[in-house]
């Protein structure tokens, strides 16, 4: 009797260990499965003014993104469904993508947007890239004489 519970609390112990290393396990891994996922979230004030970005790839601590906007001018691309659901406007995109520290973000996603087409997403993989934010960027050309 004493050696079924000795062996009864050694499986119960056993399963407590097994059962926390998973939890550990899932703790380390899930910053890095959430960041392989495509996700929206809102930019600060000084990286793209506030507006929804759709973040698709994260590398050394910054994510590539595009900036979403209603505004159809300066060569902003079109997509073929708005995203949020309670906004019947079209939207657009810049027309590069773009790089920024993770903490140029705010820290929570954007919930309850639908996910971009795979026509939308063909069109972002197919933008050139910059290194720069859009602020950045805009600073850059006004130093150098050139307005949108």
């Amino acid at each position: 009797m004493i050696a079924r519970m000795i062996i009864s609390v050694f499986n119960f112990v056993k399963r407590l260990i097994k059962n926390v290393l998973l939890i550990l396990m899932l703790a380390l891994l899930a910053p890095i499965i959430i960041a392989l996922i495509p996700h929206f979230r809102q930019g600060r004030k000084h990286t793209n003014a506030g507006h929804p970005v759709w973040v698709f790839n994260e590398k050394e601590g910054k994510y590539e993104y595009v900036s979403l906007t209603h505004d159809s001018k300066y060569g902003n691309k079109k997509l073929e469904n708005n995203p949020n659901p309670k906004d019947a406007k079209p939207t657009y995109i810049h027309p590069k993508s773009y790089t920024a520290n993770k903490n140029a973000f705010h820290q929570e996603e954007v919930k309850g947007w639908n996910d971009l087409t795979d026509k939308d997403k063909e069109l972002i993989k197919n933008l050139p890239k910059t290194n720069l934010t859009p602020n950045q960027e805009y600073r850059a050309a006004k130093k150098n004489g050139k307005k949108d």
